[in-house]
């Protein structure tokens, strides 16, 4: 019998092989650092998709447009289900 534990793991390796053999798709919005736009992305989903008024002085160099194209990439995978 397997362990739970052991089912989550197979259940993770599973998801990660899936997503490993996905087709990547190159979608440049904007040349930034890793860290920055992670950081960036960790802003839009405490704020459900959308980069606060007071957060925007910290990204001076996007425009309003690369922004918005931001948010709303960042609310289509908010709204979309994960694959189980």
């Amino acid at each position: 019998m397997t362990s739970p534990r052991r089912s989550d793991q197979n259940v993770h390796t599973s998801r990660r092989q899936k997503l490993a053999a996905r087709p990547t798709r190159e979608c440049a919005i904007v040349d930034m650092s890793d860290g920055r736009a992670a950081l960036l992305i960790r802003l839009m989903l405490q704020n459900g998709g959308r980069l606060s008024n007071s957060k925007r002085d910290r990204y001076d160099e996007l425009t309003e447009a690369e922004i918005a194209t931001m948010e709303q990439a960042v609310q289509r995978a908010l709204a979309t289900p994960p694959d189980v």
